[in-house]
């Protein structure tokens, strides 16, 4: 593989080489000129193909070679294809399919570095392609384009005649790439933030159905709850009024001190049940901990019993007594064990219903089952 290397300078007086230098120098800054101008291109090009085709066009003209291309290596490692290029066969961009083994690509993306041809008929180690061989292709000059992590393709120019390429020459070419390199690291970016925030759109619409539906099973609850905490605000009522009559007659102290404490347990009773209705409706990030699965399974029974009325059905509950405890978040199998026990029980339709509860140790923890034997859901649904 022939080494990258400065053209000798042709021995002339000193104002020729004056000229030369001058001409080089012009022809160095013009090249500054057309990466600095694709670098802002590439800001605001719509997607990565408009800047790779921007590339080419600007690595063929400003180096005056027929062909430019840029390589994108196929998942398998085994090809590439050629996502853009200059001067190819009308429909071969897109849709040509170049082997990576012994190509110039392929030299390229294994040695991290550039490789440059100066005639692929002297060349031993380096195979020309069919694409480049239809072409008529003697020389090149391949550079790497990179992601993070591996190679992702090559960008490169090729003449059908004997081409020496300069060190100058070679960090245009990669300065290009390195333009193609910050495109795709901006648009990979760019998608990433995409998920990000359909991610977190996704996971608020989720938190906010689950907030609704607790507060429209408050709404369910809320009859059976007022039956259930008037019982004891009613005990306190007649407790506390049956105290004041006693009092104006002088009650024994152990009869006063018996109907403080009932007031007291009843006051207590109803602060739990409130309790257990903040938290079935309260929002708040999920918390797991620990709990015992049939305590859970018990106070969803509970709740689901106090709403469903006059509705026909027989609940069974079989809870096995070798439970582990079960990391979870208590509210939310509550909630999911309320909505399965009273679709169970109105899924007769009209008919009685049995629905069971059962809980069972397994391998890996416990399970919880709602069974009924009501409608079911038909197939078409």
């Amino acid at each position: 593989m022939p080494e990258i290397a400065e053209p000798a300078a042709p021995q002339t007086d000193p104002e020729a080489k004056a000229v030369a230098a001058s001409r080089e120098a012009g022809f160095r800054a013009r090249q500054q000129a057309v990466v600095v101008e694709l670098g802002l291109q590439a800001i605001i090009a719509n997607g990565v193909q408009e800047v790779l085709d921007e590339a080419v066009k600007a690595a063929a003209g400003t180096l005056d070679v027929h062909f430019a291309k840029v390589l994108e290596l196929e998942p398998d490692g085994a090809s590439f294809q050629l996502r853009a290029g200059v001067g190819w066969k009308e429909g071969l961009v897109g849709s040509a399919r170049v082997p990576v083994g012994r190509s110039q690509g392929g030299f390229t993306v294994r040695s991290w570095g550039p490789i440059v041809v100066e005639d692929f008929r002297r060349e031993d180690r380096i195979a020309r392609p069919q694409l480049l061989a239809d072409h008529g292709v003697i020389s090149g000059m391949t550079v790497l384009i990179r992601t993070k992590e591996a190679p992702w393709g090559v960008l490169g120019i090729h003449s059908t005649e004997p081409r020496s390429f300069t060190a100058d020459d070679v960090n245009f070419l990669q300065a290009i790439a390195n333009v193609v390199t910050a495109a795709r690291e901006r648009e990979r970016v760019e998608q990433q933030l995409l998920r990000s925030q359909a991610e977190l759109a996704l996971r608020v619409a989720e938190e906010r159905l689950r907030r609704s539906e607790r507060l429209a099973s408050l709404g369910t609850l809320a009859a059976g709850i007022a039956h259930e905490i008037n019982n004891p605000v009613n005990t306190i009522l007649m407790t506390a009024e049956s105290a004041l009559i006693a009092l104006e007659n002088g009650p024994p102290a152990d009869r006063l001190e018996e109907d403080l404490r009932v007031v007291i347990q009843e006051a207590d009773r109803c602060g739990e049940i409130v309790g257990r209705l903040l938290e079935f409706v309260r929002y708040r990030r999920p918390e797991r901990k620990p709990v015992e699965l049939n305590e859970v399974v018990r106070a969803a029974i509970a709740m689901a019993q106090k709403t469903l009325g006059d509705h026909a059905f027989e609940l069974d509950a079989d809870l096995s007594d070798d439970l582990p405890n079960v990391t979870l978040n208590r509210a939310e199998i509550e909630q999911a064990l309320i909505h399965l026990i009273r679709n169970a029980a109105e899924s007769g339709g009209g008919e009685p219903v049995a629905v069971s509860v059962r809980t069972r140790r397994t391998d890996r923890g416990a399970i919880v089952a709602v069974v009924d034997d009501g409608q079911g859901i038909g197939s078409e649904v």
